[in-house]
């Protein structure tokens, strides 16, 4: 599964948090709401192929269902028939290397497809299972979500991938954010799924937008251990001193004062005030 690289951001210093998000979202369940039937996932490794020359900040994740079968999960937006070599070639190097032939390569594909599903030459064939999400209805797919009790966690993290129609695709995905951010303030979904799908959402929302989000992820790890600490000794101020603290950086990028409201939960009251102080400290 790629990630981050020189249009996106770089997730390259946090790639063990990263990998335990992506663990916590397949580990349990199946690839059926991909269209693809498994057996339920029991492991997720993260995979690098050793002779594969990495010109980008990758996280290639290898899923194992309960009957032994390998998953090679790739994302790709834009495939092409480049693409295609490419991740033949990373097929065939890994299946060399875990010494199987039960491994299975999917492509969660999206934006323009090449129309070529596989390859072949006089001695190797490679057809890998692509899954083009852009011919998913995102709206549709997330009011139905919104329906249900619970979300489908591996259906939630590609959701951002799906097209749209009525708004822009950052839109959406930043719709998908909220929703899910709802959902975590709700202890519905744990704060790893949450986190797996800001990842999905690179090079959809601007940086600019991901970095203020990622930030705010990160530090709701740390609003975590705050509130347990301040639970145990009945204070919690630090918390709502590093909701605000986030808020202001917000407001520093130029972000939406509605969408730093919806973000942080705090009122837009409260957000005003911290606009007014900042407005006053920078004259």
């Amino acid at each position: 599964m790629g990630i981050g690289g020189k249009d996106g951001i770089n997730y390259k210093q946090n790639f063990d948090i990263i990998f335990k998000w992506m663990m916590k979202v397949f580990t349990g369940e199946t690839l059926d709401v991909l269209g693809i039937h498994t057996g339920k996932i029991v492991d997720v490794c993260g995979y690098e192929p050793v002779t594969l020359e990495v010109k980008e900040e990758r996280i290639d994740v290898l899923l194992i269902d309960e009957n032994g079968h390998y998953y090679q999960l790739e994302e790709e937006r834009n495939l092409s028939r480049k693409d295609l070599y490419r991740f033949a070639a990373q097929h065939f190097l890994i299946a060399e290397q875990i010494n199987t032939t039960k491994l299975t390569t999917v492509i969660v594909a999206s934006g323009e497809v090449t129309k070529q599903t596989s390859l072949e030459t006089s001695i190797a064939h490679f057809s890998p299972v692509i899954v083009n999400l852009t011919k998913r209805d995102g709206e549709k797919a997330l009011a139905e979500m919104r329906e249900r009790e619970l979300p489908n966690p591996v259906e939630l993290v590609f959701l951002p991938m799906y097209g749209v129609v009525g708004k822009k695709h950052d839109e959406f995905a930043k719709d998908v954010i909220l929703y899910a951010k709802e959902l975590y303030d709700q202890k519905k979904i744990e704060l790893e799924l949450l986190g797996a799908l800001i990842v999905m959402c690179n090079k959809v929302i601007p940086s600019e937008a991901l970095d203020i989000i990622w930030s705010q992820i990160v530090m709701l790890k740390v609003f975590e251990y705050a509130q347990r600490k301040g639970e145990e000794k009945g204070e919690i101020q630090g918390e709502i001193k590093g909701i605000k603290k986030v808020a202001l950086e917000m407001l520093r990028k130029g972000t939406e004062l509605s969408f730093i409201s919806e973000v942080t939960k705090l009122s837009m009251e409260e957000v005003l005030k911290l606009k007014d102080g900042l407005e006053k400290a920078s004259l």
